[in-house]
């Protein structure tokens, strides 16, 4: 996969790993080079969506070296940001990611 989005981009591997295991729940690649890093997001039926940040393995290439490499925003049909939650882990993050209703 090509990451034209962010050329300096070291996490492809882990970004396909993500996408590769919830593709099939309808998340794609919404990456944007205006983005601090590249994202996945899904729609769901009631209007809310959910974007997926996978952010840089070197956490030096962060926006904020201490923020974990891991995000998912929650959002309402309005675009209002409703929850966030935070991820080191790439296997508690696709377990969340496929428990979320």
């Amino acid at each position: 996969t090509n990451m034209p989005s962010h050329v300096d981009y070291d996490n492809i591997e882990t970004f396909n790993k993500v996408l590769d295991a919830v593709k099939h729940l309808g998340y794609s690649d919404t990456s944007y080079g205006n983005d601090t890093c590249p994202s996945i997001s899904r729609d769901f039926d009631n209007g809310n969506w959910q974007q997926v940040w996978i952010d840089y393995a070197n956490p030096e290439m962060r926006e904020d070296p201490k923020w974990p490499m891991f995000a998912v925003t929650a959002f309402d049909e309005n675009h209002n940001e409703t929850a966030t939650d935070q991820f080191e882990n790439i296997d508690e993050l696709i377990a969340h990611l496929k428990g979320k209703k």
